[in-house]
């Protein structure tokens, strides 16, 4: 499946609009009263929560070529709250990001004129979805084993340089992120890890290593 949408109207409406360089652990905006709607061009950005206990519970993850938030898609588009419980959400940059950004009444200004901004944005929305399947398929999974090797697969997919099956992240995955992101310890994520790299089914290092994205998800559903 190809996760990047080549969505030619909204990139060049997002170019022209304001160009931002984040640093690295930077919040580049919460879901607080923003209307704002970005295209990152460079960098990578994570989405996440505070907890009542203080922990950090990560929800997605953002690559170059991402348009964010769809929240503010709906909400301005069509007047509809995709969230509305009483949570802020988060958004910070993993690395040094650079990004583009308009308002969103702009976008529909826009699309009015020309519908290929409706088309692209539901094909955005419908990859958006894909991933949001794939974390409740992950929480169905057994063990914490299985979900770190399906969560580990899935950004291979979508964060990578392939090389037929093999894949290496490009994104600066660390265990304290994959913890946050299934809602674990970075203690668990540190054993699971060293099961998958002990059956040769990732090489770990600055960036993971995958040897067979095929292997590791038959890994993650036995």
């Amino acid at each position: 499946m190809e996760w990047l949408i080549p969505a030619i109207k909204l990139n060049k409406l997002l170019r022209s609009g304001q160009f931002i360089k984040i640093e690295k652990d930077e919040i580049i905006r919460s879901s607080e009263k923003n209307d704002r709607f970005y295209l990152l061009t460079k960098g990578y950005v994570k989405r996440y929560m505070i907890t009542n206990d203080g922990s950090i519970d990560i929800q997605s993850f953002y690559g170059p070529g991402y348009f964010l938030p769809l929240i503010t898609v709906f909400k301005g588009f069509f007047e509809q709250e995709i969230y509305s419980g009483p949570e802020t959400y988060y958004y910070e940059a993993m690395t040094y990001s650079e990004l583009y950004f308009t308002d969103i009444s702009t976008v529909v200004a826009q699309a009015e004129t020309d519908p290929q901004i409706y088309r692209e944005l539901l094909m955005i929305s419908g990859r958006r979805l894909g991933a949001n399947i794939q974390q409740i398929e992950n929480r169905s999974l057994r063990t914490f084993y299985n979900r770190v090797a399906h969560q580990i697969a899935f950004l291979s997919e979508v964060f990578s340089n392939r090389s037929g099956d093999m894949a290496k992240l490009k994104i600066p995955l660390t265990q304290q992120d994959l913890a946050d992101s299934l809602s674990t310890t970075r203690e668990t994520v540190s054993l699971c890890m060293s099961k998958l790299k002990k059956n040769n089914l990732i090489i770990t290092g600055k960036y993971i290593t995958v040897p067979s994205i095929k292997k590791l998800k038959k890994e993650a559903f036995k």
